[in-house]
């Protein structure tokens, strides 16, 4: 299972020239496991735009 420990909004640059910036987020994910403790173990970073596919189609959102 992975947390979000981090949400950030930026903006991404166009690839081509002359175009605006697309706003995103940035998720930074740890995973969780019961072998480490806490702030430890591996983190991955997901970028969304609104061109891309939306966070629930490939994460499952559960709520403590």
């Amino acid at each position: 299972m992975w947390k979000v420990i981090e949400e950030r909004e930026f903006w991404l640059e166009p690839p081509d020239q002359g175009q605006r910036p697309l706003p995103a987020i940035l998720f930074r994910l740890w995973l969780l496991s019961d072998e480490q403790g806490p702030g430890k173990g591996p983190t991955r970073h997901e970028t969304y735009s609104p061109s891309d596919e939306p966070f629930d189609r490939r994460w499952e959102i559960i709520y403590d």
